[in-house]
């Protein structure tokens, strides 16, 4: 797999499909196999889709903590730098939201459209749910791999999910994806300390011009939904919200959350034009 040597780190990367440049940026502790229902249905001749490991996950480095959103944010446009890309849709979930919002307020220039998924903007909306506190403890303090896997499950995907596809299916896929894009304890400390302290809200109004869209479900118990409702109002951006979904938003609506970033991107493309 390729990697870019950026600074004090080397981010694994993978390039999917030759069209439009479109940067997608993954979550906390997850590394770039999280997107493969978005490389599935995305990539191809309208869009590239670039798909990497934060510092901290995967086969990227991970260096000490702490972390930094303002540093992940400074990695994604070294990666753009890297791959000779000016400008690229930017879309980021979670913790990748936080990058992405970090990302489009130091460099708009640098965005051609924003998509901002189950995030937050910090402050006291950002901070966590009970139901994430006590996933989170079950997730590393759970004495089986299974049971801690399982507590991940409970808090990422909401329980009509879970009921539909079977909590041994879902979990077998996160296994997989563990196995692929490991988080060791270095790097998730690393990155809990960037999102502890992002704060973005108030800055937000300053991309108005931007092209962006937000996404949340009525059911994510990692991220507060009403946060999304304050990112749209500061973006003056598109919200999209899907009742009974949960956290991982673009599992869950995979086909409803893609057709949506297609026509995002190919409207704020039709714009720019």
């Amino acid at each position: 797999m390729p990697s870019a040597a950026i600074d004090d780190v080397s981010l694994n990367y993978e390039l999917h499909g030759t069209g439009a440049p479109v940067l997608m940026i993954m979550g906390l502790g997850v590394g770039l196999v999280g997107w493969l229902p978005q490389i599935e249905d995305l990539a191809g001749e309208e869009w590239q889709l670039c798909v990497y490991d934060n510092r901290g996950v995967g086969r990227s480095s991970v260096p000490r903590p702490p972390y930094s959103m303002s540093r992940m944010a400074a990695d994604a446009l070294a990666l753009m730098d890297h791959l000779g890309w000016q400008r690229a849709h930017v879309v980021g979930i979670s913790m990748g939201g936080m990058i992405a919002q970090h990302l489009a307020l130091s460099a708009p220039e640098r965005v051609q459209s924003l998509a901002l998924m189950a995030t937050h903007a910090g402050g006291w909306g950002g901070r966590p749910t009970r139901t994430a506190l006590t996933g989170l403890a079950g997730a590393h303090l759970s004495g089986s791999a299974t049971l801690r896997r399982r507590a991940l499950v409970s808090m990422l995907y909401s329980p009509q999910f879970i009921d539909q596809m079977g909590m041994d299916e879902i979990d077998t896929g996160l296994k997989q994806s563990i196995l692929h894009s490991p988080a060791p304890r270095r790097g998730m400390v690393g990155q809990v300390s960037a999102i502890v302290r992002h704060r973005t809200l108030r800055r937000l109004s300053a991309l108005r011009d931007l092209p962006a869209l937000v996404v949340t479900g009525t059911e994510d118990a990692m991220v507060r939904p009403d946060n999304s409702r304050r990112i749209a109002a500061a973006l003056d951006a598109e919200l999209l919200t899907f009742k009974g979904s949960g956290h991982a938003i673009h599992v869950e609506q995979r086909a409803a959350v893609n057709a949506a970033l297609q026509r995002h991107f190919s409207q704020a493309s039709r714009k720019a034009g």
